[in-house]
């Protein structure tokens, strides 16, 4: 098996169905059986199959030594910066916030270069999220905060 970082949003690759006993199970005709996988953009992945690292290499779906070397969070450059990130790259709220590390400060600064980047248009779920964070859920997103605590 090789370990590579999703590049893409999302890589499809299989894996052996594996029995109980560790032996890879067959179907009737004696074909081996596998089962499909999807890698999510910024997952480590263990891609077993050759065929699906080599289609993976020819597709740039996999982070280069280089990628990752220069791979350092937006989140701690300037807002225009972090703005910019967030229009060509389009990272899901959830990656955002990721950056964060859980920081409310730094959770402001995503959320004024995402107000940027999308010309005073943020996304609500991430506005919420921000707010939450902060403590000073409000407004229209306070009861969709406060059921959420309720688990």
């Amino acid at each position: 098996m090789a370990e590579f970082i999703i590049k893409h949003l999302q890589f499809p690759y299989e894996v052996p169905v594996l029995g109980p006993d560790g032996v890879q199970l067959k179907d009737h005709a004696g074909n081996a059986l596998f089962r499909r996988v999807e890698g999510q953009r910024g997952e480590n992945h263990d891609i077993p199959l050759e065929r699906d690292i080599e289609r993976g290499l020819r597709l740039g779906a996999f982070e280069t030594e280089e990628e990752k070397a220069e791979a350092k969070p937006p989140v701690h450059g300037t807002i225009e910066e972090l703005s910019e990130y967030i229009k060509s790259d389009h990272p899901t709220i959830s990656e955002l916030l990721n950056m964060t590390g859980g920081d409310p400060d730094l959770a402001e600064r995503v959320l004024e270069a995402e107000t940027l980047a999308t010309a005073g248009n943020p996304r609500r779920g991430l506005v919420a999220a921000v707010a939450k964070m902060a403590g000073r859920a409000e407004g229209p997103f306070k009861e969709e905060l406060d059921e959420g605590d309720k688990s």
